[in-house]
């Protein structure tokens, strides 16, 4: 009878114990996975941290989240009014950039001087020298009779500065657009993301230029954290590296948005810089554009024209391009004037 009742009595105090047990272990998985959850916060913190100290002066004005922000219309832009430094082994520059988004100087309100827009990528904003010893700081204090506009952004395709061309040109009013060729326009110009980051993308509609459908897409990670920014560029590059490029399709896609940016002129001559001779025959067929070739004037320098690591111009090709182009920008202007 003792032995009856005990065992039951061992039996209920199990079915008691069972649920507390479940519960206990149940704590205790969620108490394991919130300790995993933030050492993973802090590990990824403490990563973040550290390539900041690390890394953060040495990314450049397309992926330095601190002065480089989403656009939902171009894909990136720059933030305004924001100061920071570019540094690599080879160079140590400020970047400043004005309350307009650009970098240099602020632009003046009101100007009667001849307006000269100057639209590119890193090379017409000056990667890797000052912004007086780019080609539009040159241009600029050599003629100060000209009021010289920098609207370029590291990064930016043909199609991209298409796109900033008509966001200025109404209220900018230029008497000429200068805009700067260099080869990876050509996959830039074809593509709908770059260096990690969405971007606008043209395609042929029934024989017309069309923008697609608005798919230009960031994230908080994308816009706040510079170590998930690297790591998407570093997985956008693998991709890029064993993707299939169709060259002639690239080049006529560049051309038919250079044909746009001269027809959105509607008459103010547009200026092609370039190291590519293929813009020469384009210019000469093609009304109211203009190349200028600037493989000669780097050429005869007598000094390094280019940065020998990271391949941009230097301030000594900077002011070998400022020379040829002002030579040609005299000349269009003054037959504007006629």
């Amino acid at each position: 009878m003792l032995d009856a009742v005990g065992g039951s009595g061992t039996r209920a105090q199990r079915a008691i114990a069972t649920p507390a047990v479940s519960a206990l272990l149940n704590n205790r998985v969620w108490f394991r996975a919130l300790a995993v959850a933030i050492g993973a916060c802090a590990a990824a913190a403490l990563g973040e941290v550290i390539y900041r100290i690390t890394r953060a002066a040495g990314l450049g004005p397309t992926t330095n989240s601190s002065y480089v922000q989403f656009d939902e219309s171009l894909g990136w832009s720059y933030r305004p009014s924001v100061r920071a430094r570019h540094q690599t082994a080879e160079f140590d520059v400020a970047i400043e950039i004005h309350s307009r988004g650009f970098r240099g100087p602020a632009w003046p309100k009101d100007s009667e001087r001849p307006r000269i827009l100057v639209l590119g990528d890193s090379y017409a904003f000056g990667w890797g020298v000052e912004f007086e010893q780019s080609f539009s700081g040159l241009l600029q204090a050599a003629h100060p009779e000209w009021d010289v506009r920098n609207a370029a952004v590291a990064g930016y395709g043909a199609d991209q500065e298409l796109l900033v061309l008509r966001r200025l040109r109404e209220s900018l009013r230029p008497a000429v657009v200068v805009c700067n060729f260099c080869d990876n326009d050509l996959w830039e110009s074809s593509a709908d993301e770059a260096y990690g980051r969405s971007k606008p993308q043209f395609v042929s509609l029934r024989g017309d230029l069309a923008l697609r459908a608005s798919h230009v897409d960031s994230s908080w990670l994308q816009e706040n954290s510079m170590l998930y920014a690297a790591i998407r560029k570093q997985a956008w590059q693998t991709r890029f590296e064993s993707a299939t490029r169709d060259r002639a399709s690239e080049w006529q896609m560049v051309e038919r948005l250079y044909c746009a940016m001269r027809d959105e002129l509607q008459g103010v001559p547009l200026v092609l810089v370039s190291e590519e001779p293929q813009w020469s025959a384009f210019a000469l067929r093609e009304r109211g554009v203009v190349h200028v070739d600037v493989r000669e004037a780097l050429g005869t320098v007598g000094v390094p024209t280019r940065f020998v690591l990271d391949g941009h111009w230097n301030a000594a090709g900077h002011a070998a391009v400022a020379a040829r182009l002002g030579e040609q920008l005299t000349s269009v202007i003054a037959a504007q004037s006629k």
